[in-house]
């Protein structure tokens, strides 16, 4: 299907208009459409070409989520932090079961290895918790393979004994995560799905202004790259 053209899309009215067709946006125009809204999506490049093509393409389960900052007792002090950060780790190990379970064909298992030294803020049954809070707030089909190495033994591990000061290591604890291949294949997936809704979307059409309208509507200026895109 060719993209539609520029001077279409003149005085066209969308519910939203997602500037930027990296995995972020094109997910949030996929997920629009989904819900009914009319959606206008663009990107001033190609689809997932910027950050998303060049990021670690982790699949985090959220285990930063659950780190309270200098103390355990920041979230005892602010719980709505607290509230926060479990929900956001909940949302991690959702989105990590789905991608896997949907594309297991672009995901890559790795084993991580954490090391806890004897200076460090974070003691092993701390870690232990915050393995076990996110397997709490996981689906449970994919899971962590959580498991708290001795320090004594984690030396013998590959790659492990080449770790600054080996001799205070308390502990290393080992999970699971997953890295996803070709994150533009991902966004590219996720822009057709859009468009398959009922999105507009148009690459190499960067947004040159944006003005704010009587009506509280904001007005965007695209410049479409002619003999470019899709």
């Amino acid at each position: 299907m060719p993209r539609s053209k520029l001077e279409n899309l003149d005085g066209q009215a969308f519910d939203v208009a997602v500037i930027g067709a990296g995995l972020n946006g094109a997910s949030a125009a996929q997920h629009l459409a989904a819900a009914g809204y009319t959606v206008l999506l663009v990107d001033k490049g190609d689809y997932a070409s910027g950050s998303s093509s060049r990021s670690t393409r982790i699949l985090s389960g959220g285990i930063r989520y659950p780190a309270p900052g200098d103390s355990m007792w920041e979230f005892a002090r602010h719980p709505s932090q607290l509230a926060t950060a479990l929900s956001m780790a909940k949302q991690a190990m959702t989105t990590r079961s789905q991608f896997v379970n949907t594309t297991p064909e672009r995901a890559r298992k790795l084993t991580f290895c954490f090391p806890i030294y004897k200076t460090d803020a974070f003691k092993p049954w701390q870690v232990r918790l915050a393995f076990k809070l996110l397997e709490m707030l996981g689906p449970g089909d994919i899971p962590l393979d959580f498991e708290m190495v001795p320090g004594t033994t984690a030396t013998k591990l590959p790659l492990v004994k080449w770790l600054r000061n080996p001799e205070d290591l308390t502990a290393a604890a080992l999970f699971r995560e997953y890295q996803f291949q070709w994150p533009e294949r991902v966004g590219i997936d996720a822009v057709l799905d859009a468009e398959r809704m009922g999105a507009v979307v148009r690459n190499y059409t960067p947004v040159t202004g944006m003005a704010r309208e009587g009506d509280g509507r904001w007005a965007l200026d695209p410049v479409g790259c002619l003999g470019r895109g899709r």
